[in-house]
């Protein structure tokens, strides 16, 4: 609610918009959401991990490490979200219709870890070219 407001305050006073910049500007929300959806799979794998171990994994500060990193990463992810909504307000461009989430492209992640051994693996876990290709099309 507070972004949406933002936005809208920022792009009453933005100039016109440079389509060029625009397109650099969704490119690159796009490619942050992609990369919280990878570190949204780290967490999950971590978790498995550490459910493997069981209460043994408590006793290691490996994983602990490892979701400190994973938290880290996100929240600089989400701030450099913010960052690109801001630019694309204060620049004129059309704002993306959601919020940066880790879950939107989970379902291509997930099918990306189901064809582990499959001929489709290589185009499947392209999420980012898969992501930018769906971005790109005209709405």
């Amino acid at each position: 609610m507070i972004l949406s407001s933002l936005m809208v305050a920022l792009a009453a006073t933005a100039p016109a918009p440079s389509s060029r910049g625009c397109d650099k500007l969704a490119r690159d929300f796009v490619r942050i959401e992609v990369a919280l959806g990878a570190n949204n799979q780290k967490n999950e794998k971590l978790a498995k991990l550490k459910q493997g171990f069981g209460n043994q994994a408590e006793a290691y500060s490996l994983p602990r490490k490892w979701r400190a990193e994973i938290e880290d990463a996100e929240m600089k992810l989400r701030s450099e979200a913010d960052r690109v909504v801001k630019r694309m307000a204060t620049q004129g461009c059309p704002p993306p219709d959601h919020a940066a989430s880790a879950l939107t492209y989970k379902s291509d992640y997930d099918a990306c870890d189901a064809a582990r051994d499959t001929a489709d693996r290589k185009r499947l876990c392209d999420v980012a070219g898969i992501a930018l290709s769906r971005a790109s099309r005209p709405r």
